[in-house]
């Protein structure tokens, strides 16, 4: 499960780059933008119920879709549920990831196309 989770996070982290260098690009939205938007609450909610898994706490099934439809209330609020006060750092180090990850795709961008 330890894998899974650090795969979840790699890909997450790729689905960020990946979005911000289509920003860098495009101006225009195109279908492939909204599916990026939309991966990634699936993908914070997977990485949750991963993380509950490895920690052995239990979550209902039944909540699941609860968690996807408020992913961006639900995830925070686990993070600091399940580590207490040590979950605030985590959670400022997993924005500044995704900060850096969408600039570091956005700059690439602007470095190879140009706009």
């Amino acid at each position: 499960m330890k894998r899974i989770r650090f795969l979840l996070v790699l890909i997450n982290i790729a689905t960020l780059v990946i979005q911000g260098f289509r920003s860098g690009c495009f101006t225009d939205p195109l279908l492939a933008d909204s599916f990026l938007q939309y991966c990634l609450p699936f993908m914070l909610v997977s990485l949750m119920l991963v993380d509950a898994r490895v920690r052995d706490i239990q979550i209902p099934r039944s909540t699941h879709w609860l968690f996807l439809l408020s992913s961006v209330v639900s995830c925070p609020a686990y993070v600091l549920w399940s580590r207490g006060w040590r979950g605030a750092f985590l959670l400022l180090t997993i924005v500044l990831v995704f900060v850096a990850a969408q600039s570091a795709g956005y700059y690439l961008a602007v470095a190879t196309v140009g706009r």
